[in-house]
């Protein structure tokens, strides 16, 4: 029979034949939720911040975003928690360099746009959100509130405000409050 395995002949089979294909169809199930909850675990790394410093903490934090990346993995950056786009710009530059110095891998890092966010989580493997100020960060994470959940099962990796923004209680040295 096609459906057995080479070499599989057994009485108890032939004789109970629906059984064993549910048993067999309920195993290839079993096997797929295994690796799916294997594979889809969300992974944080967070930093209390300053990562603009030259220092064998910020080494530490960027060598384990990048560690179980691989070659062509798509980092999503979000600089939300900065003011105006010349900032944004300039801090991503900036952790750009300090990512990919801290791998060698090959890595494409794309700098999210608040018009193309969602598309741009959907497509990342993993999400680096910076520091700056974590009520700005908020307010423009509202505007994505799918955002929770497009960030399961990938790397995600927050910096000061990156941190602050996916927990329950934070607290800041500038007054922001608990």
């Amino acid at each position: 029979m096609a459906w057995m395995n080479p070499g599989f002949d057994s009485p108890w089979v032939h004789e109970n034949i629906e059984i064993y294909r549910r048993i067999e169809n309920l195993l290839i199930w079993v096997d797929f939720l295994f690796w799916y909850t294997q594979t889809m675990k969300t992974k944080f790394i967070l930093h209390g911040g300053m990562t603009s410093q030259d220092n064998p903490n910020n080494d530490s934090f960027f060598a384990e975003f990048s560690k179980d990346l691989k070659n062509g993995d798509t980092v999503l950056y979000v600089p939300f928690a900065r003011s105006g786009p010349n900032e944004q710009q300039e801090v991503f530059g900036r952790d750009k360099k300090s990512i990919l110095k801290h791998t060698d891998k090959q890595l494409y890092i794309e700098k999210a746009e608040l018009n193309t966010f969602i598309a741009q989580l959907e497509n990342a493997d993993a999400v680096f959100v910076t520091g700056g100020t974590t009520k700005i960060l908020k307010e423009r994470l509202l505007t994505c509130p799918e955002f929770a959940e497009l960030i399961k099962g990938k790397f995600y990796a927050g910096s000061s405000a990156g941190a602050n923004v996916i927990s329950q209680f934070h607290t800041s040295g500038f007054a922001e409050g608990i």
